[in-house]
């Protein structure tokens, strides 16, 4: 629970006042903004870490706003230089989330307002500043009534150390944990570690290292990752001929590819989608997210370790092509491989992303002859 005080009832009255607010803010900064810069993100941040902590990447620079749009963000700057608003955009033309910073001698006040047309407030924060000017504390309310505070720490040396943040933000669980911030010796974040209230500790981000890099370790990878597959599969036993394996991704999930999502079908599953399906037949045949049957790779403590440093520098370092490639590459030697189950002799193994159409994915690495009973058979 967050325990209350001056930054959290001062949040709370900003928040009163937000909606009246809105046409001020939006006058004002129009007028005292002299300078914009856009990017495919958020690329400044008033909080401290915002980009490790969060595990977000800067945006990239653009020589001003998209037309068309790309949900890029614009931020605009005051003569001294002040962040005073963000516009992040929606993709409809002159449509805007709204950001605005109102700087005070003891902190800075945050306001979120929605796209919609009267602009209704979405969340207030206070960033309280210590006598060194730092943020020292972060108290945030939002419209739905979900209110969490973050505590800064810093070092002897003035680097922050450690954060903790609690709060209520339903329909997610109660926040009560803590980041600690470790450095290497030239003074950048190595590695961030996330303790949970029950004393768990884990790497949330870590600096990618050249001897743990999806370069170094790919192709020692590809047979790592086919051989847990097929022993998976082993261990499933599955009672009727494999048709599918699909080694699947979702965008959300782009901090955490290795090792991937795997599920497989079987023709018993196709003639259940033939018959309780009829109308959207293909689209069960081949979407894993319809299946029942998903795989848990056991790749032991090592390699999963492994494997969360190869993803710090996927992510960090924008490699989802490079893995993407990876992985069509495990797919393709499972379509060939002998497998310790029945496979039908139309099987297929393949890359997906589920929020898209699978049926290109499958002729990527298919062999020919499936290919062409799947074609015969009507599944493309």
């Amino acid at each position: 629970m967050t325990e209350a005080g001056p930054g959290l009832e001062r949040a709370r009255k900003l928040a009163e006042r937000a909606d009246q607010l809105y046409p001020f803010l939006a006058k004002s900064a129009a007028k005292r903004v002299v300078r914009w810069e856009w990017a495919t993100f958020t690329r400044y941040s008033l909080e401290p870490l915002y980009f490790e902590l969060h595990m977000f990447l800067p945006g990239v620079p653009l020589e001003s706003e998209p037309d068309p749009e790309l949900y890029a963000t614009g931020h605009g700057f005051d003569s001294d230089g002040n962040l005073i608003v963000e516009l992040d955009q929606t993709g409809e033309p002159g449509q805007y989330s709204e950001t605005y910073y109102v700087y005070e001698d003891d902190g800075v006040a945050t306001y979120y307002f929605s796209y919609e047309p009267d602009h209704p407030w979405l969340s207030v924060k206070w960033m309280s500043l210590d006598g060194d000017g730092r943020v020292s504390r972060i108290d945030s309310v939002a419209a739905n009534g979900n209110f969490w505070s973050e505590s800064f720490e810093y070092d002897k040396a003035g680097r922050l150390a450690c954060v903790r943040r609690q709060g209520i933000n339903p329909p997610h669980p109660d926040m009560d944990d803590l980041r600690e911030i470790e450095y290497d010796d030239e003074g950048n974040v190595d590695r961030t570690i996330w303790v949970h209230s029950d004393g768990t500790r884990a790497i949330d981000y870590e600096r990618p290292r050249p001897e743990r890099s999806l370069a170094t370790w790919r192709e020692r990878l590809r047979t790592i990752l086919k051989d847990a597959i097929v022993e998976a599969l082993c261990r499933a036993a599955p009672e009727s001929p494999v048709y599918a394996v699909a080694l699947w991704l979702c965008v959300a999930e782009y901090q955490h590819r290795l090792p991937p999502n795997v599920a497989f079908a079987t023709e018993r599953d196709l003639e259940r989608f033939r018959a309780e399906r009829p109308g959207d037949f293909k689209h069960f045949a081949w979407q894993p997210a319809e299946w029942k049957d998903h795989l848990s790779l056991e790749v032991g403590d090592e390699l999963m370790t492994l494997c969360d440093s190869v993803n710090q520098d996927i992510w960090q370092n924008e490699l989802d092509e490079e893995v993407d490639a990876l992985l069509r590459e495990v797919a393709s030697l499972l379509s060939r491989t002998e497998l310790p189950v029945t496979r039908s002799e139309m099987f297929v193994a393949y890359l997906t992303n589920v929020e898209e159409d699978p049926i290109g994915d499958i002729s990527r690495t298919a062999t020919p002859e499936a290919m062409a009973l799947l074609s015969e058979r009507g599944l493309l």
